[in-house]
């Protein structure tokens, strides 16, 4: 049984698993796509809350945007943001998660542990890593400071419950290495029937992009106590 951050599970420790059915077409070249899986997006969610909890600045959340009908090259650009951004102006850590919304337009939201600058150098340094010449006062929109755990859990949900999130092939999200580990912990038979006796089985769900439900479950003290010890 795993255990994420935020407060999901995944697998059973009282069903068998079930058989994987044979994959007609393996071997054969197939375009690689992105799905937004269960675990991937636990994942994300406890890497937001890893960026947040280790944070060396105030974390600030945006959305890098492009002008409709704009021919984006969006993870080239994002790469070229993110590295001015690590070598300039001391970005710590970072959480993305591409969109692309019902006008096919590609947005990045953004989480950022980095020390406080200008929006409108933000939105300087987006123009220049998307190689834009339109000028645009907001192109970067909504930079803000996120001030709590419970924030970073809603502005996760917020874009997993998109439709258009979970519909394009492209590679949903990327992470800094300083976001990764203490995601989940695993729990045998032993230690799951322990806490299932002080009720724990019932302050936790799979999957769910409630943030009310979200957070309350990230706030648990059974969720709270297993990553205190972890």
């Amino acid at each position: 049984m795993r255990i994420y951050r935020s407060g999901h599970y995944s697998g059973s420790l009282f069903d068998p698993p079930k058989p994987t059915p044979p994959d007609p077409k393996k071997g054969q070249n197939k375009p690689k796509t992105y799905p937004i899986t269960r675990s991937r997006a636990n994942l994300f969610t406890a890497r937001a809350i890893n960026l947040f909890e280790r944070r060396e600045h105030k974390v600030k959340s945006c959305i890098l945007t492009y002008p409709a009908l704009y021919d984006a090259d969006p993870y080239p650009d994002w790469n070229r943001f993110k590295a001015n951004l690590e070598k300039n102006y001391g970005l710590n850590s970072y959480v993305s998660a591409l969109e692309i919304t019902k006008n096919f337009q590609y947005h990045f939201h953004l989480l950022l542990d980095m020390p406080y600058l200008k929006a409108s150098k933000m939105n300087d340094i987006w123009l220049k890593a998307s190689k834009r010449s339109d000028g645009a006062k907001n192109a970067i929109r909504d930079f803000r400071n996120v001030r709590s755990d419970l924030a970073v859990i809603k502005y996760v949900s917020n874009y997993l419950t998109k439709k258009e999130s979970k519909d394009h092939d492209l590679r949903k999200f990327t992470e800094s290495r300083k976001t990764f580990g203490n995601e989940y912990v695993e729990l045998d038979r032993q230690q799951w029937d322990k806490w299932q006796k002080r009720g724990a089985l019932s302050s936790i769900s799979h999957f769910t992009t409630d943030y009310t439900v979200g957070g309350r479950l990230y706030m648990n003290e059974f969720v709270r106590t297993l990553f205190t010890k972890s």
